[in-house]
C-alpha cells in the first residue's frame, strides 16, 4: 500500500452505499478508468455502519454515503445536498401531481427502507407531525428494491433522488414535501493522507455533484407542508 500511495497507481478501494453504487459510481468510474486503465478498482456497496468501520480499519481508500458516519478519526465532508423523492407507477392515482405532500400518503401503501435507516426515521417523523397514517408500510433493505416494487404498483416508495434517476424510465418520480433532506458524504481516514489516485477520484466525484440534476434542483426548491 505504501507503493500505491507514492506512485498513484495500483488499487483503488472504494466503499459506498448501494443506492450511490447504482446512481453515482458508474458515472464517475467510467471517466476515471479511461484516464487510468492500469488501476484496479474494488467497489464495495454496503451499509453506513460497515463503511465507517471499514474506513477505520483501513479497508477503503475513500467512502461515499448518504448515512451519517462522523467519527473523530475520519475526515468527512458533505459533497451534495438534495431532498427525498416519491416513486410510483405512472398510472398510480397520485402520479399526475408535481409534488407529493406528506398528507397525500394518508391511506396509501408506503414503501420505505428499514426502520434503522436515517431516511426512514425522517419520513416517519414527518408523518407523525402531520398525523398521517398510511394504509400499510412495506420495509426493505435496498432503495433499488423500493423502486422496482413501486414500478410494479405495490405502493409509493420514498428514496433518494440518485437511485430514483436509475429507475426513472419505469416510474413517476416527484419531490416529497416538506423537504426531507438527503446529504451525500465523502470520507477518508484521518490517520493518513489519501493516495494520489484517491484524491483524483474524489475530485471527479466533486465535479459530478457540482452538476446538479433537474430532479435534485426541483426537490431542493420544495418547501412547506
Amino acid at each position: 500500500m505504501a507503493v500505491l500511495r507514492k506512485s498513484g497507481t495500483g488499487v483503488l478501494r472504494i466503499g459506498c452505499t448501494p443506492s450511490l453504487g447504482l446512481g453515482v459510481m458508474p458515472k464517475v468510474i467510467r471517466p476515471f478508468t479511461e484516464r487510468h486503465p492500469d488501476v484496479h478498482i474494488r467497489l464495495q456497496t454496503v451499509g453506513g455502519h460497515q463503511l465507517r468501520e471499514g474506513l477505520l480499519h483501513g479497508l477503503y481508500d475513500l467512502v461515499l454515503t448518504t448515512s451519517e458516519i462522523d467519527h473523530p478519526h475520519l475526515d468527512v465532508n458533505v459533497v451534495h445536498q438534495s431532498g427525498a423523492v416519491c416513486v410510483m407507477h405512472p398510472e398510480h392515482p397520485l402520479a399526475a401531481r408535481d409534488t407529493l405532500r406528506v398528507r397525500d400518503l394518508r391511506g396509501q401503501f408506503v414503501i420505505l427502507l428499514n426502520a434503522d435507516d436515517a431516511l426512514h426515521v425522517a419520513v416517519q417523523r414527518l408523518m407523525q407531525k402531520a398525523a398521517v397514517e398510511p394504509l400499510a408500510t412495506i420495509e426493505t433493505t435496498y432503495s433499488g428494491t423500493i423502486c422496482t416494487m413501486a414500478a410494479e404498483g405495490a405502493g409509493i416508495g420514498i428514496v433518494n433522488p440518485y437511485v430514483a434517476a436509475v429507475f426513472g424510465h419505469g416510474l413517476r418520480v416527484v419531490p416529497l414535501a416538506p423537504r426531507c433532506p438527503v446529504e451525500v458524504r465523502m470520507a477518508f481516514s484521518g490517520h493518513s493522507a489519501p493516495s494520489e489516485i484517491a484524491e483524483e477520484f474524489a475530485a471527479l466525484l466533486a465535479a459530478h455533484f457540482r452538476v446538479r440534476s433537474p430532479l435534485a434542483e426541483k426537490a431542493g426548491r420544495v418547501r412547506g407542508g
